[in-house]
């Protein structure tokens, strides 16, 4: 099984390369005319390709998908607003000295990203909200902990508990599901004739393909300086 895009690029390569074999032997064969007293006054053969449109059978094997271009699953800063709203509802953070909550902002931001990332490569968004909810949680306890200069931090594990809680609620309302579209270049394809024709004709398709020729010749130019350069240009 191959990509389409692997498919059609090696399909690409390979007419290429017959139409470098091509004029290479029109070379051959324009020796042989000049070398020939009377083949030498006549035009050399040289294989030309109008435009050609290939029709190619195929069967999809499984189908490529990626997210939308468009997709931004996290609002960043209306997320940081509902952290710290909920924080500052459920936890005494409006004790913490500015070294903790700059320190609080700072790791939020960093889970933030992570979080985009997880998502963004196709992770769960339960389990990706999951591992957030629970790294920040466990942050800002350990936080309160060190505010509270190392005392039991009191109901300690229900608070706990209660920010997991109100924080997955509420982040799933806004936090997107990822939409995932086909992409089509990394879609597998079946395109082995022998296995094409153990398939019902009803489950193949065919993928116009157009080719068209354009050549390059290398053309010597002299500047006003004299020197000599050449450059590829449309025949």
């Amino acid at each position: 099984m191959v990509t389409i895009k692997d498919f059609l690029g090696a399909l690409a390569v390979g007419i290429n390369q017959s139409r470098v074999l091509a004029d290479l032997e029109s070379a051959n064969i324009a020796r042989e005319y000049a070398a020939d007293e009377i083949l030498k006054h006549f035009s050399v053969p040289r294989f030309r390709m109008d435009d050609v449109t290939l029709h190619i059978p195929m069967a999809i094997d499984q189908l490529g998908k990626k997210l939308a271009n468009d997709q931004s699953p996290l609002d960043q800063e209306k997320i940081e607003q509902l952290v710290f709203r909920t924080f500052q509802e459920l936890a005494p953070v409006d004790k913490m000295d500015e070294r903790h909550k700059i320190a609080l902002e700072r790791y939020l931001q960093l889970q933030l990203e992570l979080l985009e990332t997880d998502l963004s490569e196709g992770r769960d968004k339960e389990t990706a909200l999951r591992f957030f909810v629970s790294s920040l949680v466990s942050e800002l306890m350990i936080i309160l902990s060190v505010q509270e200069k190392e005392e039991v931090f009191p109901k300690a594990t229900e608070l706990k508990e209660k920010l997991a809680e109100t924080l997955m609620t509420r982040l799933n309302q806004v936090v997107k599901d990822p939409v995932e579209v086909i992409d089509l270049e990394q879609t597998r394809v079946i395109v082995e004739a022998a296995k094409l024709k153990e398939i019902r004709p009803e489950n193949l398709i065919r993928a116009s393909v157009q080719l068209v020729e354009e050549s390059l010749i290398l053309q010597r130019i002299e500047g006003n300086d004299g020197e000599i350069r050449f450059k590829l240009l449309p025949e």
